[in-house]
């Protein structure tokens, strides 16, 4: 019963989100064309209404990746013996140690005397837990009055990477100062050399010191320019942040050029993982690594309010050519 719940809730939204951006259609018109589109097409809800499939030809609807497509993709791409490099944060600390530019510890190999010693003179730490993503798993620590009993609760809450907490620019603290805004590029390794496919600035809402589904997304170029409003995944749009009222769109972020380079050097560390997507922090000092997805959101590039060239299947054909064939064959 909640399966048939959980579909009733996904389409009724739908419709709500596309109705909402299509004023001049019909909630009866959109709920019929989702419903047909969903028989000819293996798409999801999020696929539909993201790619607004409901203004697209025949031929625009080949060129959106749907949920079965970019799965084949994802798994050709990234050798199954080496994704734990990115499911497991504490092995992907130890693999780009150079990149992340931030002390950190795993409780599974230190002793208590050892925490203390980490913590001792810090205002505040990050705990993770390895294998969580989307923001779950992770916490701000503050309070270190009680570092035994702390120390307990962590490895109990599976929360086993502490990791100091970044200290980011001051144009992204304007924009937002209550967590860690990252940049996600999305990187393809094909015959050696390394493609940026998108750039995305992730804002969060909500005074939450951790980037969640709660964020906004911003489109950036490769000069470190926003170039779009912030956009959630209710399709609401802001010219200002929610919280802090700070402009968004025409601000130029500071190291963008640096990081891309730096994404580019990550990508090829582990290259039998060839498609990746990496969060990126900004910091007064440049660029660092916040983490690496082996399965990134394919919802962050094919967004067509974010991303006006957003068909992500053109775009990853132009880059593996021939190759992308294979993968459409699997």
């Amino acid at each position: 019963m909640s399966r048939i719940k959980e579909v009733l809730d996904g389409f009724n939204t739908t419709v709500k989100i596309v109705k909402k951006k299509n004023p001049d259609k019909s909630k009866l018109y959109i709920a019929f064309d989702l419903f047909v589109n969903m028989l000819i097409y293996p798409i999801s809800f999020p696929d539909y209404r993201k790619c607004n499939y409901i203004n697209l030809t025949k031929e625009e609807k080949k060129q959106c990746i749907t949920k079965e497509e970019y799965k084949r993709f994802v798994y050709y791409m990234d050798d199954e013996k080496y994704r734990n490099v990115f499911l497991d944060k504490s092995i992907f600390d130890k693999t780009f140690k150079d990149f992340i530019g931030r002390d950190y510890i795993d409780l599974r190999e230190c002793s208590l005397d050892e925490f203390k010693s980490f913590i001792q003179g810090k205002q505040s730490v990050f705990a993770k837990v390895l294998d969580e993503f989307g923001g779950h798993g992770i916490s701000k620590i503050k309070d270190f009055s009680n570092p035994e009993q702390l120390y307990e609760t962590l490895k109990e809450n599976k929360q086993f990477l502490i990791e100091d907490t970044i200290v980011q620019h001051d144009e992204l603290n304007r924009i937002n100062p209550y967590a860690v805004n990252n940049v996600r590029f999305s990187t393809v390794v094909k015959d050696g050399q390394v493609y940026v496919v998108t750039r995305t600035l992730r804002l969060n809402t909500g005074n939450d010191p951790v980037i969640s589904s709660n964020d906004v997304m911003v489109n950036v170029d490769e000069e470190g320019n926003l170039i779009s409003d912030a956009i959630d995944e209710m399709f609401e749009t802001y010219e200002k942040h929610p919280d802090t009222n700070a402009q968004i769109k025409g601000t130029k972020l500071p190291f963008i050029k640096e990081a891309e380079e730096m994404v580019k050097k990550a990508a090829l560390r582990v290259p039998q993982v060839r498609y990746v997507g990496w969060d990126v922090g900004i910091t007064p000092n440049g660029p660092l690594l916040i983490e690496g997805n082996f399965y990134p959101s394919y919802g962050l590039t094919q967004f067509y309010l974010l991303n006006p060239d957003y068909p992500l299947k053109r775009r990853l054909k132009a880059i593996m050519k021939e190759e992308y064939d294979l993968i459409e064959k699997k």
